[in-house]
């Protein structure tokens, strides 16, 4: 696991291949790898999980909880609602998905 920022991957147990890089960033996850994150507050509420995540953006995917294999870029993509957890979406935009609640296998491109 490589963390790069104030309080990235904080909270990391026994999670491997994990790369978070800005503040805040990964920092609730104890068990899910394999997640690449990039911008402050990215994934902020992920914990667990299979991972396989790549955010890309400040606050991308923020209220994510335990969601897989998802692809956030832009500023605020996928930040969802707490206590979400949504898999399989691929968002591509600033706010693209911001407002999800659930989905799986969702597609959205937005500015």
């Amino acid at each position: 696991n490589t963390g790069a920022g104030i309080d990235a991957l904080k909270k990391i147990t026994s999670a491997d291949n994990n790369t978070a890089v800005g503040h805040n960033t990964g920092n609730n996850i104890t068990s899910s790898g394999n997640n690449t994150l990039v911008g402050k507050n990215s994934a902020a509420s992920l914990a667990s999980g299979a991972g396989g995540n790549t955010y890309l953006g400040t606050s991308v995917g923020y209220y994510n909880g335990t969601g897989v294999y998802n692809v956030g870029i832009g500023f605020n993509s996928l930040v969802g609602a707490s206590g979400q957890n949504n898999s399989y979406n691929t968002a591509v935009g600033a706010t693209s998905s911001t407002a999800m609640t659930t989905g799986v296998s969702n597609l959205d491109f937005w500015r």
